[in-house]
């Protein structure tokens, strides 16, 4: 199958700031690809390179085997920004027909995208008026009505209450059941894990690792344990184990395979006179393993 969305050998500069460093990836029909990293990595400037809004200073991105720089790639695509702008005095269902006219696009689905949304009673609200959350609901509106073969999503869920978030999580699983593919960034890793088939850590440009998430978790459970100081070389001390994480002076994350290697971790702090003073022994998530990936 071949790839909807792919960035070859994609480097982008701004001045002495190398925000994309010869990033190759692709994403395939169906399936929901979560790009993740800190702030400053390179998510959005990957995102608008394929959505045509930013031109790269070194390979190419393309949409459905088409350079995204030129116009009929980027009708099979439909982009959120993180950041939403919606002109002044328009009512709600005014600018999402007139988006639908640019793009010279159906609008018979538009009824069903503002039922699915939850917003059919606010068709008639100027978008000035609306909330971050309401305006994140409206871009969605208008990816529904659009239906287009790319979704290109730049932390979707930002500004959703509880209830939003789990539309959009709906959302992007029916999707991707259409054979949708979907590139999104986002620091909500539990979302993250739950939507997204592959992932990519991303950091100062240069794509660090791509995988499924439960395949960048490097043990499933944890165990997670508050000292009064922690030992000072703990994979040393832990017999060689690799995968220690610390976050705090006082606390030590180990990642295990099972509860009874989690208790031979504990046992070999109380033997070098490390005794936890509490432990927690817990699924690991995605959460854990970012830290290990990307310290």
């Amino acid at each position: 199958m071949n790839p909807a969305i792919e960035w070859r050998g994609v480097s982008k500069s701004f001045g002495s700031l190398r925000a994309l460093v010869d990033l190759d990836l692709a994403v395939r029909p169906g399936e929901v690809f979560g790009f993740l990293g800190p702030n400053g990595a390179g998510k959005t400037t990957a995102i608008r390179i394929a959505a045509g809004l930013a031109r790269a200073d070194a390979g190419v991105a393309l949409l459905g085997g088409i350079p995204s720089t030129i116009p009929a790639s980027r009708a099979r695509a439909g982009y959120v920004p993180e950041d939403l702008r919606f002109p002044q005095g328009l009512r709600l269902e005014e600018w999402a027909r007139l988006q639908l006219d640019l793009r010279c696009a159906d609008a018979s689905r538009l009824p069903a995208a503002a039922e699915r949304t939850g917003l059919a009673g606010r068709m008639d609200g100027e978008l000035a008026s609306f909330s971050k959350g309401m305006r994140r609901r409206a871009a969605l509106l208008l990816l529904l009505a659009l239906d287009p073969e790319i979704w290109l999503l730049d932390e979707p869920t930002a500004d959703l209450d509880i209830a939003g978030r789990e539309l959009m999580e709906n959302v992007l699983l029916d999707a991707k059941g259409r054979g949708k593919a979907i590139f999104l960034s986002s620091h909500i890793l539990s979302e993250v894990e739950r939507v997204c088939d592959r992932v990519g850590v991303i950091g100062k440009g240069r794509l660090e690792k791509t995988a499924r998430p439960a395949d960048l978790l490097p043990a499933p459970f944890l165990i997670d344990a508050i000292l009064a100081a922690l030992p000072p070389e703990p994979a040393s001390l832990l017999g060689g184990r690799a995968h220690v994480v610390t976050r705090e002076p006082s606390r030590l994350r180990v990642f295990v395979a099972d509860r009874e290697e989690g208790n031979e971790v504990v046992r070999a702090l109380e033997a070098a006179g490390f005794a936890p003073r509490e432990t927690v022994f817990r699924a690991a998530s995605l959460r854990d393993a970012l830290g290990e990936v990307s310290r």
